[in-house]
Order: C-alpha cells, then sequence, then structure tokens
C-alpha cells in the first residue's frame, strides 16, 4: 500500500486532518467540521472567525511576533504560543509538532499527523467522559516542512496537579481533606480512561490540569492528547505503566500516602482489591529504578559479572 493510499484509508476512518490534499479551495464537510485549504495546507476549523483562519496561514515566527503573543515553550519537538484574544472570543493556544530527524518524517507518511492524533485522542476523551481542551483548528503539515499545528482554547483557572500539591504543601493540615480529594480524583480518572480502552503514553501529573469548582469539587483535564492512543489494554501492561505514571513522578511534594490512594481509587473503579494494585505498583515501579540502574552498571562496567547481568535479563521482560 503507498502513502497515499493510505492516506485515504485514514480519511474514510475519520482521520480528516490527515485526508490526501484535495484541489485549491476544495472544501469537505464531515459532522460540524469544515476541512479547507489554507496557505497550502489542509485545515480542520471548528470556528469561522476570521482571525483563526489569519492564524493558519502564518508560520511559527509570525505567531510569535503578534502583539500581546507570549511563547511558552519553543524547542526541537514543540512550539506553544499564547495568543491573544481574538475580539469577543477567548484566548487561545497554537501548539506546532515540529518532527524531529528523517525518522519522524517517515513515519508521519504512514501515520496520521501529531496535530491529527491530538484531535482525534481528544474526541475520543470526550466520547470516554474526559474532559480536554476545547478544540478550535488543527492543521497538517504545510509547503517548506511547515509542521502540524493545533489550536485550543484556554482552560481557564486552572493548574497542573503538581502545582496543587505545592499550594497544599504550604499547609499541609489545612488542605488534607483537598489533597486527599484531588489524589482519588486522579485514581478515578485513570480508571474511567482505561475502561473507555483508552492510554496515555505519558500520563505524569504535569499533563494532568485541574481546576476546583464552585462546589468544592475538582475538574481534571487532560492534555497533549497526540499521545492518547486506543487499546486492548492487553491484560495489565499498559494500564501499569500509566499508574505508575501517575503515580511515581518525580514530585516533592507528592508523599506515599497520596500514591497509595491514587492506586486505591484506580482499583475502587475498576472493582479491583487496592491493597493489592498499589503493591503491584509499588514493585513494577521498584523494578524499573532497579532495572536502571543495572543498565548504567553494565554501560559502565562491560566486565560485571554474571549475576548482575542474569537478574537484568529478567528485569527486562518486565513491562
Amino acid at each position: 500500500m503507498g502513502a497515499g493510499d493510505h492516506a485515504q484509508e485514514q480519511n474514510d476512518k475519520g482521520a480528516a486532518c490527515c485526508a490526501p490534499t484535495a484541489r485549491k479551495g476544495a472544501a469537505e464537510r464531515a459532522g460540524d467540521l469544515t476541512f479547507e485549504t489554507i496557505a497550502g495546507r489542509r485545515v480542520c476549523l471548528r470556528s469561522d472567525h476570521s482571525q483563526v483562519r489569519e492564524l493558519a496561514a502564518m508560520a511559527d515566527a509570525a505567531l510569535a511576533s503578534l502583539p500581546g503573543a507570549a511563547v511558552l515553550r519553543d524547542h526541537s519537538r514543540n512550539f506553544v504560543v499564547k495568543l491573544p484574544r481574538p475580539a469577543g472570543g477567548p484566548t487561545l493556544y497554537w501548539k506546532s509538532f515540529r518532527a524531529e530527524g528523517w525518522v519522524e518524517r517517515l513515519k508521519d507518511l504512514f501515520r496520521p499527523c501529531p496535530a491529527a492524533r491530538a484531535w482525534r485522542g481528544s474526541l475520543r476523551l470526550q466520547e470516554a467522559g474526559i474532559a480536554t481542551a476545547p478544540l478550535v483548528a488543527c492543521g497538517k503539515p504545510g509547503p517548506g516542512r511547515a509542521p502540524s499545528f493545533l489550536i485550543t482554547e484556554e482552560l481557564q483557572d486552572c493548574r497542573s496537579v503538581n502545582k496543587w500539591l505545592a499550594h497544599f504543601h504550604e499547609d499541609p493540615a489545612r488542605f488534607a481533606r483537598q489533597k486527599h480529594q484531588l489524589m482519588r480524583r486522579v485514581g478515578r480518572m485513570l480508571a474511567t480512561m482505561h475502561q473507555a480502552k483508552l492510554y496515555h503514553t505519558d500520563m505524569r501529573p504535569g499533563n494532568i490540569l485541574v481546576r476546583l469548582s464552585d462546589s468544592g469539587e475538582f475538574d481534571l483535564f487532560l492534555i497533549d492528547t497526540d499521545r492518547v492512543m486506543r487499546t486492548r489494554l492487553r491484560g495489565w501492561r499498559e494500564s501499569r505503566r500509566n499508574l505508575m505514571q501517575a503515580m511515581f513522578s518525580p514530585s516533592p511534594e507528592m508523599t506515599m500516602t497520596d500514591r497509595m490512594r491514587i492506586a486505591g481509587a484506580y482499583a475502587e473503579a475498576r472493582g479491583l482489591e487496592p491493597l493489592r494494585t498499589a503493591r503491584r505498583a509499588l514493585f513494577l515501579s521498584s523494578c524499573r529504578w532497579l532495572r536502571r540502574r543495572l543498565r548504567a552498571l553494565v554501560r559502565a562496567k562491560p566486565q560485571v559479572g554474571p549475576k548482575p547481568r542474569g537478574l537484568l535479563a529478567r528485569l527486562e521482560k518486565l513491562p
């Protein structure tokens, strides 16, 4: 199957952002989304605001120079800029997905572009009942190696889980109940995602944004949705990885009790025994820690004996 045939197949499945390029000026309809060609690239719009169309035709450097724009990230993989609020609309965030090297560019010939994966991932999460940033537009790579991009609305009054934990750490006794509630909310969100057969390859607390509602409940939003995949969850392999990423991220304010609460809420939501789930996650995390250090030891000392090598060989079989 050629790259063109594969792209057509992806279009038939609903990945319209990566559809083959049509005649210039042509437009297609798929539900409530409009697909058209803007500045030589295929763009999927959810808003007919004229400023969104203007932004879709601009390069990263031009976006960064807009009055009131704030560049939040600019490195080899991603470019993220906060754009000024359009007249009568919300603040927008632009994210460009830059391909790292020829291997990634080759992969993108046979799979949806990162912006399309992010769009699809957001829709799948929303169908599962997990909130994400509201979608505005996305575009596939354009001429001159212009990267694919995603435009979303701002999530107001949101902070990452890590920042909430740092806030709770200022007065642990006062915020103990809220901290307990947030950790359990994270565990239940993971369970909801896995029950929908979805899996996030970078489930760290920094990718979970939290807003405290007027009723005192925490509303969670998942970002970096280009990393969301649909999977059959073969046994515990993918779900354990997600659980470990959420529980054992390098966060000094997250105590062992907090990690156990995440595992306990996850286990309860999925009908599992909480303590066993927590112990399993702790065991696998410890094994991964030991595996990393054994790898470093073998690289630094090639003459290391057979026992460390044998243990490393067994650990390599674990997820």
